[in-house]
């Protein structure tokens, strides 16, 4: 269950409750493209969305007086973190807003004015992060998030988070939380070295579906535990919710982390 305030602070964002209609649909994440299956009359396209909050606790109050430096501070080169992979997104632009700083990477395939996003990343004046993106696709009809991405993305993101709190001065703890906006009936794929995709497994069951029509997962952060330690909390919780009883990216003698994914398994491409 959410802490109070980061549930009222969510509200603002339409993260919560979770049974409301509009759940994760902010000015943002509506942009969001659809996946590059755009389906067809039997199979609908989907964006099959995920975002991640940090979510600062306590009362809401303009920790971030210098939006230019906050700007040059959030340079994609600069912001790497374990695993390796590109983090932050970088091919589409920068902007402000009335909220703080907004990177994003625009879809060009996207044929509608302004184009679709498929990435984005916004940091508000009063330290709300929020990064929302394609968590997964649609593959034959099925919806599959994948797995280990998801879960080196949240390494990232509580290393990221984390950087900024120190930024700070009396910086915030934080709650990390993982939006999935389209689970019911889908299925966890990309789970690791030495794992078969679902499509490759003889029993048609396996992997489990998802019973839950959206997930949402919160950590509240701990001084005392990195970010590989927050990213396997999520993992395991992650597995979990798609019927799952242990996080596969990391319980196979070849996939011991994340880190060790080939490099076009560790972002959602």
């Amino acid at each position: 269950m959410l802490p109070r305030d980061v549930a009222r602070y969510l509200e603002t964002w339409a993260y919560h409750p979770m049974e409301r209609e509009d759940f994760a649909q902010n000015f943002l994440s509506r942009r969001i493209a659809l996946s590059a299956d755009r389906g067809d009359g039997e199979h609908p396209a989907k964006r099959v969305f995920a975002s991640l909050c940090g979510v600062p606790r306590g009362r809401p109050i303009e920790r971030v007086s210098d939006l230019v430096a906050l700007s040059e501070w959030l340079e994609p080169n600069a912001r790497q973190y374990d695993p390796p992979g590109i983090f932050l997104p970088f091919q589409g632009g920068k902007r402000f807003t009335s909220q703080g700083v907004l990177l994003f990477e625009e879809d060009y395939r996207s044929s509608v004015t302004p184009r679709e996003l498929r990435s984005y990343l916004l940091v508000c004046r009063d330290g709300y992060v929020e990064y929302g993106r394609q968590g997964g696709a649609p593959i034959s009809g099925d919806t599959y998030y994948f797995y280990a991405p998801l879960v080196a993305w949240i390494q990232r993101f509580a290393a990221f988070v984390s950087n900024l709190r120190a930024k700070m001065e009396d910086g915030p703890e934080y709650a990390v939380v993982l939006n999935l906006s389209d689970s019911e009936d889908a299925r966890l794929c990309a789970l690791g070295h030495g794992w078969r995709e679902p499509w490759e497994a003889i029993d048609p069951s396996w992997p489990p579906r998802c019973l839950e029509p959206r997930i949402q997962i919160s950590h509240v952060s701990d001084a005392d535990k990195g970010p590989g330690v927050v990213a396997k909390w999520f993992a395991e919780r992650i597995a979990n919710a798609f019927g799952e009883g242990e996080p596969r990216c990391f319980n196979h003698p070849q996939s011991q982390t994340p880190a060790e994914l080939p490099a076009d398994k560790v972002e959602f491409r």
